[in-house]
């Protein structure tokens, strides 16, 4: 799956400075075992 994206002027969004910021995690997705393609070979892996 790929994504096509564009970029437009007319947001006013500023990103962060950079540097380290304080953060909190709230929630963590487990996804079970996902069927997976790489290289035209599937396998199956466990994905968080």
């Amino acid at each position: 799956m790929s994504l096509i994206l564009s970029v437009k002027d007319e947001s006013n969004f500023k990103p962060c400075p950079a540097g380290s910021h304080h953060a909190t995690c709230i929630r963590i997705i487990d996804l079970g075992t996902q069927l997976v393609e790489y290289q035209n070979e599937q396998k199956r892996q466990h994905k968080i």
